[in-house]
């Protein structure tokens, strides 16, 4: 009786977290949001040098302002890494050239995707 005694009180009882289990869960030591923080502010940029990439690999002058390039070459970056994980490009070694072609091909058919949808067209 003893024995079932201590067996129920053994499942009972919850863990202790101590703070050593807790900075073993959090490998950034609390900095989670200035993480958060430094990859929004990459990926503005990223999108900002891709959207600018994109409009130059595009023939003639697309008539869409600064903040739609930005956006699109957001959209084509994000949607560039995932179409890249999904073929499995994005364990390479050194720079990924394929992840980032992908991306200004993204990049570049959101800003063609905007133009057509908004009725703002390419001049020659």
């Amino acid at each position: 009786m003893a024995r079932a005694r201590s067996a129920g009180l053994a499942t009972a009882r919850r863990p202790r977290w101590s703070s050593a289990t807790v900075e073993a869960c959090d490998p950034l030591g609390g900095e989670r949001e200035s993480a958060v923080i430094g990859n929004i502010i990459g990926t503005i940029i990223f999108g900002a040098i891709l959207g600018m990439l994109a409009r130059l690999v595009l023939p003639g002058k697309q008539n869409i302002s600064v903040v739609m390039t930005v956006l699109c070459g957001i959209i084509g970056a994000i949607v560039g890494y995932w179409l890249a994980a999904a073929l499995n490009v994005r364990h390479t070694g050194g720079i990924d050239w394929i992840r980032d072609l992908i991306s200004v091909i993204v990049a570049a058919l959101a800003i063609v995707a905007y133009g057509a949808i908004s009725g703002r067209k390419q001049t020659t």
